[in-house]
């Protein structure tokens, strides 16, 4: 007999808006794309939109790793002493422990995934490809 498992099918234009608490802005949207049941959900998908100017945003932190895919606008995001200038098809991966969050926004409206990944950290294995990582600065 096969266990049943959970499957999150979302409609273009669906999902759950959120907020996160006390950061109300006009002009943000958090759009959560899914959530699998259970207390502790291994992944958390949301659709970022940003169509408005605002104040310096907080930096975050949290638990986990989070994966960030630029879909259109460009924008200045800083991890820790780090910044990245983020345009359409650049990806960001990260730990989330460390503060991080919008710093910058240049080209408005600014679309992008935001992934978060909760569990444990996997060893890394010998026989994985080498990724080579690569920063870059402000001045693209």
């Amino acid at each position: 007999m096969e266990e049943e498992r959970d499957a999150i099918f979302v409609a273009a234009d669906e999902g759950i808006d959120i907020e996160h608490i006390g950061e109300p802005r006009a002009g943000h949207r958090y759009r959560l794309l899914g959530s699998l049941r259970g207390p502790n959900p291994p992944l958390e998908p949301v659709l970022i939109t940003l169509t408005k100017q605002s104040e310096v945003f907080p930096p975050y932190q949290h638990q986990g790793a989070e994966f960030l895919y630029m879909l259109e606008g460009e924008m200045e995001y800083g991890y820790g002493t780090a910044r990245y200038v983020l345009a359409p098809g650049d990806a960001l991966q990260f730990e989330g422990d460390a503060p991080h969050g919008p710093v910058r926004l240049m080209d408005l409206p600014i679309r992008f995934l935001s992934i978060k990944a909760f569990g444990s950290r996997y060893p890394l294995d010998a026989s994985r490809p080498r990724i080579v990582h690569e920063r870059r600065d402000s001045s693209r």
